[in-house]
């Protein structure tokens, strides 16, 4: 792939890209959020440099190491934020549905409940007994608003879940290296 297709695929993030005495540099300007994976990280994987700018962040290394290393970084941080955005939605999601079988089901079947990861597909979460939902939803369907069970409102800011959504993605690339 060329300089000019890799600048395309980050197009949304993309502020500079510059060739000057030896250095390659590509500056970048990401969601207010997002984070950039440790320096130390980015040199040992990719050979590449990162510091931040007023705006974002940039990348630089030697011109012999070639371009696509800088762009390979690039790349590497953008999977890595939106990865972290798409587990924090399914977080929330899976939280969601959590709440609302401990809100409709007995204690009892409550302690039965658990979590199976399938072996065969990478990062598939699924309950082990579907009856407990289809359980929930009629129960939740014939209990009068007298007697249902109103939780309180939690606040929870997309600060707090995204840092927490990173604390756990940064301890599974440790775990992973």
């Amino acid at each position: 792939m060329n300089i000019s297709d890799r600048i395309e695929n980050i197009k949304d993030y993309f502020l500079k890209f510059n060739v000057d005495q030896g250095i390659i540099t590509l500056a970048l300007k990401f969601p207010e959020k997002w984070t950039v994976p440790d320096s130390e990280f980015l040199k040992k994987q990719f050979g590449v440099a990162s510091g931040p700018l007023q705006n974002g962040v940039i990348y630089c290394c030697e011109i012999t190491e070639g371009f696509d290393k800088i762009f390979d970084a690039a790349d590497y941080t953008i999977s890595f934020n939106k990865e972290a955005q798409e587990r924090m939605a399914l977080f929330n999601a899976k939280a969601k549905e959590l709440k609302e079988l401990f809100m409709t089901e007995s204690l009892d079947s409550l302690k039965t409940l658990n979590f199976v990861f399938d072996k065969k597909k990478k990062r598939n979460v699924s309950v082990k007994s579907k009856s407990i939902i289809e359980k929930a939803t009629e129960t939740v369907e014939n209990k009068s608003s007298k007697e249902a069970i109103v939780p309180k409102e939690e606040v929870e800011t997309e600060d707090s879940l995204l840092s927490a959504a990173k604390e756990v993605i940064t301890e599974a690339t440790k775990i992973a290296e």
